[in-house]
C-alpha cells in the first residue's frame, strides 16, 4: 500500500462477512488471476482498512484501472461502498472489485505470496490464514 499509497495511514482489521476472497480476472501486468470478493453466504473475507489522501484515492482508481466517468463494464475494477466489521461497530469503506472475466484465472505464487504476507504482517486471523495458505495457484509464474 505504501508504494501506491505513500500518505496511506492504517485504520484498522476489519472483516466483511457474507464475502469471500476470489480470482474473477487476468492481470495485464502480472499474467495472472487477480484479487476480488464475490458475495458467498457463511464466508468472511478478513483485511486492512487504511486511510487516504484525495491524492492517493486517484493514484489507487488509476492504478486499479478504475474511472467513475467510463461504463462500469469497462472498468478493471469498480469501487464500491461496503460495511465491514472492525473490533466494535461496522463502519463503511470503500473496496475495489473486479470485473468479471471468462475462464478460469488462478493467482502466479508470487501474487498469492504477497496476499499471504500482507496477511501475516498484519495479524489476520489464523483461520483465515490457514485459509490463504490453501489456495490453489498457478505453478509456473513470480509475481
Amino acid at each position: 500500500m505504501q508504494a501506491r499509497c505513500p500518505d496511506a495511514r492504517f485504520v484498522s482489521l476489519a472483516c466483511l462477512n457474507g464475502h469471500i476472497l476470489c480470482f474473477p480476472r487476468m492481470s495485464k501486468t502480472r499474467g495472472c488471476g487477480v484479487s476480488s470478493i464475490l458475495a458467498k453466504d457463511g464466508c468472511e473475507t478478513w483485511g486492512v482498512i487504511y486511510e487516504l489522501s484525495d491524492a492517493d484515492l486517484i493514484a489507487l482508481d488509476r492504478s486499479e484501472g478504475y474511472r467513475q466517468d467510463r461504463d462500469p463494464r469497462n472498468n478493471a475494477y469498480n469501487r464500491i461502498t461496503i460495511s465491514v466489521k472492525l473490533d466494535g461497530p461496522g463502519i463503511d469503506a470503500e473496496t475495489y472489485v473486479a470485473s468479471r472475466q471468462e475462464g478460469v484465472h488462478l493467482p502466479n505464487v508470487g501474487y498469492l505470496a504477497h496476499i499471504r504476507n500482507g496477511a501475516a504482517h498484519h495479524g489476520l486471523p489464523a483461520t483465515y490464514l490457514e485459509y490463504l495458505a490453501g489456495l490453489p495457484h498457478e505453478d509456473s509464474a513470480e509475481g
